[in-house]
């Protein structure tokens, strides 16, 4: 399912539950097609529906991730996990995921880790395969002709 198939079942759900909704740049509330303000992400009294890309710099109260399977497919790609990190960080206190067929795989091992921890996140950066400082860079170590 494409962007315009979620939006479409999103306008669905949002209308059959009695919910405005207004889609990130666009020109009104309930409304997932056209063009708005490419700079306004909220409307008063409604849920944003928006990417990534637009929610940065943006923050709200809750934030709902959609599509979490995806991630799970695709755990060792470095974009898709870093979208998820920004769009975790947009939330000022809530944080939903939701996807489906997850359970098994080592991404839903590592979100009950996070839920383990309770308050706390701990971040373990992996070592580099390999370091380059200025003596490298100047003798060009690295790059090729």
């Amino acid at each position: 399912m494409g962007i315009q198939g979620i939006l479409g079942a999103l306008n669905k759900a949002f209308r059959a539950a009695g919910l405005d909704y207004y889609c990130a740049a666009k020109p009104g509330v309930n409304l997932h097609h056209g063009k708005g303000n490419p700079n306004d992400f909220w409307y008063p009294d409604a849920v944003t529906v928006s990417g990534v890309h637009q929610a940065k710099g943006n923050e709200a109260e809750s934030v709902y991730v959609i599509g979490a399977d995806k991630i799970a497919q695709n755990e060792g790609d470095v974009q898709i996990r870093n979208h998820l990190f920004v769009a975790m960080s947009r939330s000022k206190g809530w944080v939903h995921l939701s996807g489906i067929n997850i359970q098994g795989t080592s991404f839903a091992k590592e979100i009950e880790e996070v839920l383990r921890q309770g308050n706390t996140l701990q971040f373990l950066p992996s070592q580099p395969k390999r370091l380059l400082n200025d003596n490298d860079a100047e003798a060009g170590a690295g790059m090729t002709a």
